[in-house]
């Protein structure tokens, strides 16, 4: 077990506890289990030489096995049933025939699920002469032939549930003595990276789960496990400890509970796609967001932050280099002071926050943003089966020096062109094209790499250029003519109200910790970054206006009326209809389908009426709470 200490003066260490395991205990209870599969494989083994001869000349069950032999008897007594005019449950002819995906080897424990079938058939012969002169001679012989079946194998697959359901009782108690709540339920995730279903044990205790028996380790495993949970959380000493608890388990580890310094760590287990392992680092309320963790790539995600501080990979060996990174950054603490602490964690996230909003509030065009731990499940994945994934592991994800200047060089270049605002003007500019040919005159002209680099080039020339334009330029679509996006590779564009509300997304949740970020800016240096998100929120709240104004309002200004024109006509339309009844006559025809037609229209217009309000309400509280900051500021 990986564990983190804390010592008297206050300080952490990450130390390796043995887990301790009962072997003699271990060995008895996989005895038990081999002795039991043992006795299995002899009820198996009597079953199949008694069937033999009842199914040698039946086609593709000669030689079979238990599961198969089961499934035919079910078959020729469901036969019998039918033929005979008997109803019976659904749960008596399909039953479920395994516990927690465990199929192979096929043995009695296959039996259970259709023991009422086999328990309960109680047909006599008498019935079946019955039918003698009721059938066909085809179907009779065919009920017979199934009848003889029936009857022939259920005396030998009785016998076997009834030795196998004595035998997995027994083991159960046996198992219980060894050790007692072996077989109650455990928070135990058997694989971290696995589905739901891959990372459970079974814990339906009812003849037929093979799977107590093939796993008796890993429950013996899961006690011993859950007995030192319960030890650590009652040292005082222990901070925090590895575990293989499954599914959702959120753990505040305190590092300097007096200032409010913690780290919150998160772990998802074996929940298969959506699985994830993380920490994200507090200090006075306010999270560390990782920015910088950061891939500029071509994706078929949408552009997201990352909202948290560290990611690791989904396996045991990640809580060693989770506890190391708390112990490491409570000792940074302690040695660097508050301020110089806070700089570091909180200034350069903030100002990478600040660069990739402004991103975010001048292009259309988005790249997907994840961690580099989880590149190679990006790029591999089937909805991204157009982009490259060889190579991935010598890639450069950032600018070099040289590269930086070059950009810079293209944004002072860009600027100092007089006259109009003309992307195509811009981008033949020699200056620009030679530029543009050094930045990338390195790289082959295909592969991932080249690709990387243009991405992360076209960000920084729009992270550059657009607060020196004010908003007042589309710097997004410069950048794409500057550096075309590369065919084959699945770009993710938004339009319309799609892009406001997606900017307004992304915008709120970098301004939600603001009030509490002012709170600690005054220990260091980095109210101007603030203030530099606080900017690009507004310029977001502008175009979130222009987009009301332009867009929303006089579609509002359309339909509103025609709506109320149409409601008048089908008020008009009504009272008629109402008229022809009142006085007998029958409705005419061209009244009812022009009632009906006028309904249709009315009901379209108000669902999209709707969904227009609701698009101005979102981005008018936007643009309130934007407000609102900005004056508390």
């Amino acid at each position: 077990m990986c564990v983190i200490e804390r010592h008297s003066d206050g300080t952490l260490q990450t130390v390796f506890h043995p887990i301790s395991y009962d072997h003699q205990l271990l060995s008895r209870l996989r005895e038990l289990s081999e002795k039991t599969k043992s006795e299995e494989r002899e009820q198996t083994a009597k079953l199949l030489e008694g069937v033999a001869p009842i199914l040698a000349d039946v086609v593709g069950v000669q030689g079979a096995d238990v599961a198969s032999i089961a499934a035919h008897y079910r078959d020729v007594a469901l036969d019998v049933y039918r033929s005979l005019g008997i109803t019976v449950d659904d749960s008596i002819c399909f039953p479920e025939t395994s516990h927690d995906g465990w199929h192979y080897p096929t043995g009695p424990h296959f039996l259970p699920p259709y023991s009422r079938l086999i328990r309960e058939f109680g047909v006599r012969h008498e019935a079946v002469e019955a039918c003698r002169t009721l059938l066909e001679e085809p179907a009779y012989k065919e009920l017979e032939w199934a009848y003889d079946q029936a009857t022939a194998l259920r005396p030998h697959l009785l016998a076997a549930l009834d030795g196998y359901e004595r035998t997995f009782r027994t083991y159960v108690e046996d198992a219980n003595r060894i050790h007692p709540g072996i077989f109650e339920r455990k928070s135990f995730c058997r694989n971290f990276s696995a589905t739901y279903g891959e990372a459970v044990l079974d814990y339906a205790i009812t003849p037929g789960n093979q799977c107590i028996v093939e796993r008796v380790g890993e429950y013996y495993w899961a006690c011993v496990l859950e007995r030192l949970y319960e030890a650590y959380d009652r040292a005082d000493n222990v901070e925090a400890y590895s575990h293989r608890r499954r599914g959702f388990s959120n753990y505040r580890l305190p590092l300097e509970p007096r200032c409010g310094l913690h780290l919150l760590q998160e772990t998802n287990f074996g929940y298969g796609s959506v699985r994830y392992f993380w920490t994200t680092l507090s200090y006075k309320g306010v999270s560390a967001i990782n920015a910088p963790f950061l891939i500029f790539f071509h994706g078929a995600g949408k552009v997201r932050f990352s909202e948290h501080t560290f990611n690791y990979e989904v396996e045991e060996e990640s809580f060693e280099a989770c506890f190391n990174d708390a112990v490491r950054i409570h000792s940074e603490y302690r040695e660097m002071g508050e301020a110089d602490f806070v700089n570091k964690y909180f200034r350069k996230s903030l100002a990478d926050l600040s660069s990739l909003l402004t991103i975010v509030a001048n292009t259309d065009t988005f790249l997907q943003i994840t961690t580099l731990e989880r590149f190679d499940a990006l790029t591999s994945g089937s909805t991204n089966a157009l982009i490259p994934n060889e190579g991935f592991e010598s890639m450069s994800f950032e600018l070099t020096p040289y590269e930086e200047r070059v950009c810079d060089d293209i944004v002072k270049a860009i600027l100092s062109i007089r006259g109009a605002w003309d992307v195509e003007r811009i981008a033949m500019n020699p200056r620009i094209c030679e530029l543009l040919d050094k930045a990338f005159g390195r790289y082959e002209s295909t592969g991932l790499q080249l690709i990387v680099k243009k991405d992360l080039v076209r960000s920084h020339i729009v992270k550059e250029l657009a607060p020196a334009v004010s908003g007042r330029r589309d710097v997004g679509e410069l950048a794409k003519k500057l550096i075309a996006p590369d065919d084959g590779v699945f770009v993710e564009t938004f339009e319309g109200y799609d892009l406001i509300s997606m900017r307004v997304d992304k915008a709120l949740s970098a301004i939600r910790p603001i009030k509490r970020l002012r709170k600690i800016a005054t220990l260091t240096r980095f109210e101007s970054v603030i203030d530099s998100i606080m900017s690009t929120c507004q310029q977001i709240g502008s175009q979130a206006q222009s987009y009301i104004s332009q867009s929303i309002d006089p579609e509002l200004g359309r339909m509103v009326p025609e709506r109320n024109r149409l409601k008048s006509q089908l008020d008009a339309t009504n009272a008629e209809i109402e008229k022809a009844k009142y006085g007998g006559i029958p409705v005419p025809a061209w009244l009812a389908r022009q009632s009906q037609g006028l309904k249709t229209q009315i009901r379209s217009l108000d669902g999209a009426i709707a969904k227009l309000e609701q698009q101005k309400r979102k981005l008018t509280d936007y643009i309130r709470t934007v407000n609102s900051i900005r004056t508390a500021g």
